[in-house]
């Protein structure tokens, strides 16, 4: 048996775990709905554990399938193999968080049974807002697994690793899924409400589990992959081999419109928050404007989605040149995108805050106001320090090979390199309080790096990667060697 054989094994074994616990998980949590529910919880502290300990294995195990899969799908595309492994990496860590909130809704639920009337209303106004951060929590979990799934699925149906049917019924399932978490976001519903939308992709991963059992992966796919065969595709495999600049001119396009995308939903965010966050009253106008919260939240997730994807996509073009400085670009917008997704849910857990504020009657001196201030303090730390500070680090790996080889002219990344420097300059003084965040300094020195991205993107859509840059790489790869040899 051959290590892709048993890859193909193991994958399936991973998606049979992976779809059971969550099944036995969501079977041991009892529902966090009406009044009454820290008292279940008190009642059932050994099914709780064992509810997210199921959840704790499903994280693990989420991660571990786009992982076991990586060697075979970055013969395809290694960009979106890594691409994979990421999203299920982030959906095990807001799985994590779905656990931590478990266990502390069970440390409530036990305080709530020992205590007294006054503070019960306390200790249900947090648990109210821990029940609506994990569903928002989960929401985002199931949002990463989407697009990792996505990215997999795509492969499979393009190199033909498993039957076209089986692909395409995977991506099928996973956009009715990412619906289905549209119409939760919106509706403040469950997602489980949807179990229409849902349930394809379940069973869709059962019917791929065992086909990697039983069938495997396609081997002729993996041969014709590995380049180890020309036969009758001997012409055309020769011909895709030496034009490189036909699959880096669509990935330079991909990456001009996810800057586009991530820096439209940035700005966008600004007229629908409006002034909303910054108001003296902003705990009691918070839940007034729930529509405008979740569509702030929903484009705050865009953009750490696109962020991350723009380091993704520019991977395998960079690997070419510097893959140190690739992998470093690609960790770096991973960690802004996680950054902003967590900005995305201090969101929630403001308009969860403000709810609870509103329903005990908005009183003047209370935990609420002391939870508003750490929340707030921690989102604009994120935003205006962390997110820019790891988005700074990230750009200058890849201006750097940019401006080194000539990818796209050297005055446009000048530009980026005096921007991204600028940049850093302001959020360290934001870090130590030398100049407010967010404030005139630092929207205005953040200007140039804002219109430099723009027409990186436009030029990155119309222009490319310098052609004569990727002819030339073969040439310096083949001196490097020899050099290396001597």
């Amino acid at each position: 048996m051959n290590s892709t054989r048993k890859t193909a094994i193991i994958t399936g074994v991973i998606f049979i775990i992976a779809t059971v616990v969550v099944f036995v998980g969501d079977a041991l949590t009892p529902g966090l709905t009406g009044t009454d529910y820290l008292t279940r919880f008190s009642a059932h502290t050994n099914q709780e554990a064992a509810g997210a300990f199921a959840y704790l294995v499903s994280a693990f195990v989420s991660d571990g399938i786009a992982i076991a899969m990586y060697p075979v799908l970055k013969g395809s595309n290694a960009g979106l193999a890594l691409g994979s492994v990421v999203f299920r990496a982030l959906e095990a860590v807001f799985y994590m968080v779905e656990v931590v909130i478990l266990l502390s809704l069970l440390t409530l639920g036990q305080q709530f049974t020992t205590t007294g009337a006054a503070d019960r209303t306390l200790l249900q106004a947090i648990g109210n807002s821990l029940v609506s951060v994990r569903e928002h929590a989960a929401l985002v979990a199931v949002f990463a697994f989407c697009l990792g799934a996505f990215m997999y699925y795509y492969l499979f149906f393009q190199s033909r690793l498993i039957p076209r049917w089986l692909s395409g019924f995977g991506i099928v399932a996973i956009i009715l899924m990412m619906v289905a978490c549209v119409l939760a976001l919106f509706s403040g519903n469950l997602i489980t409400s949807y179990i229409p939308l849902a349930a394809p992709i379940a069973l869709q991963e059962m019917v791929l589990a065992v086909w990697l059992i039983v069938k495997g992966f396609n081997p002729f796919a993996i041969a014709f992959e590995s380049g180890k065969i020309d036969m009758y595709l001997g012409e055309k495999m020769k011909t895709t081999n030496e034009s490189p600049h036909g699959t880096d001119s669509k990935t330079a396009v991909v990456v001009g419109v996810l800057f586009i995308i991530g820096t439209v939903s940035g700005l966008l965010m600004l007229p629908v928050l409006g002034n909303t966050l910054d108001a003296p009253d902003h705990l009691t106008a918070i839940s007034t404007k729930e529509g405008q919260m979740i569509i702030a939240t929903l484009l705050k997730f865009i953009m750490g989605v696109a962020c991350a994807g723009i380091g993704l996509a520019l991977y395998p073009i960079l690997k070419k040149y510097n893959e140190g400085l690739a992998i470093g670009s690609v960790g770096f917008r991973i960690i802004e995108g996680v950054v902003d997704i967590v900005g995305a849910l201090s969101l929630v857990a403001l308009l969860a805050l403000s709810r609870e504020f509103v329903k005990a009657g908005a009183p003047e001196s209370s935990y609420f106001q002391t939870a508003d201030v750490l929340i707030n303090t921690g989102r604009d730390w994120l935003s205006n320090v962390a997110m820019l500070l790891t988005w700074s680090i990230g750009a200058l790996m890849y201006y750097s090979v940019f401006y080194q080889f000539r990818l796209v002219p050297r005055w446009l990344t000048i530009w980026g390199l005096v921007g991204v420097t600028l940049t850093i300059i302001t959020s360290l003084l934001v870090m130590f309080r030398l100049i407010p965040g967010f404030g005139i300094i630092q929207v205005v020195v953040n200007v140039p790096i804002l219109l430099q991205e723009m027409v990186l993107a436009v030029w990155l859509i119309v222009k490319g990667i310098n052609p004569s840059a990727v002819a030339s790489l073969p040439a310096k790869t083949a001196t490097n060697e020899l050099l290396s040899a001597v």
